[in-house]
C-alpha cells in the first residue's frame, strides 16, 4: 500500500467519525425512567456526564458508547444529589440511559 493511499484512508476514517449522526443539540436534558438521549463527546479529552436527582429516592444512569457493546459505567445517583462520571469517547456519540425509577437531569460537558 502506498503512503498517499494510507493517508487518504486515515482522512476518510476521520471524516466518517465526524459525520456520525447528529447528537443532542442541548447539553442538558431531563430523562424520565427508561428514556435515553444521544450526546456528542470530545474527540480529544474527557467528556463528563453528570446527573442530578431531585427526587426522594435513588436513581441510576448508564452511559453507553454508541458503537460499543452496551458496556459502560452505571452511575448510582442518591436522592437529592449529583453524581458524575467521565471518560474518553474519541468523538463517538454516547447514549445516556435512565435505568432508575426517578427522573434525572443529565448534563454533558465535552
Amino acid at each position: 500500500m502506498n503512503r498517499k493511499f494510507a493517508v487518504a484512508a486515515v482522512a476518510a476514517a476521520l471524516v466518517a467519525l465526524s459525520a456520525a449522526p447528529a447528537a443532542a443539540s442541548q447539553p442538558t436534558a431531563t430523562l424520565q425512567p427508561g428514556q435515553d438521549q444521544l450526546y456528542s463527546t470530545a474527540f480529544w479529552g474527557e467528556t463528563s456526564f453528570c446527573a442530578r436527582n431531585d427526587a426522594r429516592s435513588a436513581g441510576q444512569m448508564h452511559v453507553v458508547n454508541r458503537f460499543g457493546t452496551g458496556e459502560g459505567p452505571y452511575v448510582d445517583v442518591q436522592a437529592r444529589s449529583n453524581q458524575c462520571t467521565s471518560g474518553w469517547y474519541w468523538g463517538v456519540p454516547a447514549r445516556v440511559v435512565n435505568t432508575g425509577k426517578t427522573a434525572l437531569t443529565v448534563t454533558v460537558t465535552p
